[in-house]
């Protein structure tokens, strides 16, 4: 009797794959490690394109915030200048009322505002701006345009304030809040006796990120001729 022999094929499997019959699973565990790889990169990728935008829009309100200081430290420069400016101008006024008949306006007027800024050279530290109240804000009750930064101790190291009137504000040392801007306003002979000339430079400085910043104004005042 014939022995009957039996044989079988996987069907899609040939004999010789048999013995790979394993190697499905170590290739999911190589797949799994090759996809947390790229998790990773995909990960920093993502953080250094959102970290980049947000450095530099940082950087801008940053930028936009110190352009707006400057701004303010520049018109609280200018108004300095122009304050001391306005002195002369005041005295002149005040001597040409009283002068009018004897025709010395001019010279008196000038040793008038000398008398005015005589503190406030940069050997004796400066002045400041003394203003009044909201409605009469030169000069002040005191009588007295200029006050010297050594008066009343470091009175211009202190940072001036900002009273507001509805809308509107303005600067000065008593009333209002505190604010970041300090001012010195220096007058220094620099001219001749023949051309007498008075340096006006109305400085501001402020501090903001750690970092001091400095305004300044400079003008050249002579008498009115």
């Amino acid at each position: 009797m014939k022995k009957a022999v039996f044989s079988f094929q996987l069907r899609g499997c040939s004999a010789a794959s048999l013995c790979h019959l394993k190697a499905p699973h170590s290739e999911r565990k190589a797949r799994k490690g090759f996809t947390l790889i790229e998790s990773l990169i995909a990960i920093a990728i993502i953080t250094i394109s959102i970290a980049g935008p947000l450095w530099a829009a940082g950087q801008s309100m940053r930028a936009a915030e110190i352009a707006q200081d400057q701004l303010v430290a520049s018109s609280l420069a200018q108004e300095g200048v122009e304050y001391v400016r306005a002195v002369r101008d005041n005295e002149y006024l005040a001597a040409y009322k009283a002068d009018i008949t004897t025709g010395n306006t001019s010279a008196d007027a000038w040793n008038h505002f000398l008398q005015d800024v005589q503190y406030c050279t940069t050997a004796k530290g400066g002045c400041e701006m003394n203003l009044g109240d909201w409605d009469n804000p030169y000069p002040s009750s005191t009588g007295q345009p200029l006050l010297p930064c050594s008066q009343g101790g470091a009175s211009c190291a202190s940072p001036l304030k900002l009273r507001m009137s509805g809308t509107e504000g303005i600067y000065n040392r008593t009333q209002g809040s505190a604010t970041l801007f300090t001012r010195v306003i220096t007058v220094d002979s620099v001219g001749t006796t023949q051309v007498p000339v008075e340096q006006v430079i109305a400085m501001v400085s402020w501090t903001t990120h750690g970092t001091t910043y400095h305004v300044s104004t400079t003008d050249d005042l002579t008498p009115w001729q």
